[in-house]
């Protein structure tokens, strides 16, 4: 049973994905979500962008079923790594849409951080568990941040 699970988690995404992701791009293209060439854009040509949908639709579940059902250890740290993920993707979106400053965007990224955080053991034994926590979540924003 075990390796039948473990084949459907390997299997049942890629068919989904390969089913459903010329969908998912032909559906951005016709709602005009084609990233054009701007200074902020690495592409060359316009290229349809919204697609990652499909990675948070499919990835999170799939995520959760592994972290629960192979009982890893941090559970409830990466489950709340998976969930604050929706968050980092609905901004994404929602600026692949309507264009979100740079300071929405980050402060949505920090939050995302700071909940995975909350579950987070400790890391460091030599300071106090807030300067630990503080000092990753700056090193996130600075990492989220950099070009």
């Amino acid at each position: 049973m075990d390796q039948l699970y473990d084949a459907l988690l390997i299997v049942v995404p890629f068919m989904l994905v390969a089913l459903l992701g010329r969908r998912v791009v032909a559906w951005c293209v016709a709602h005009g979500m084609v990233a054009g060439l701007e200074e902020r854009r690495a592409h060359r040509v316009p290229t349809p962008h919204g697609g990652g949908v499909i990675l948070v639709a499919l990835g999170v579940p799939l995520g959760l079923a592994v972290v629960w059902g192979f009982q890893l250890p941090y559970g409830w740290f990466l489950t709340a790594l998976l969930v604050a993920s929706v968050l980092v993707a609905a901004v994404g979106y929602l600026d692949d849409k309507h264009e979100i400053s740079a300071r929405w965007r980050l402060l949505v990224h920090l939050v995302a951080v700071g909940i995975g955080l909350y579950f987070l053991p400790p890391m460091f034994d030599f300071m106090p568990l807030w300067v630990d926590k503080l000092s990753l979540l700056l090193a996130s924003g600075l990492f989220v941040n950099s070009r």
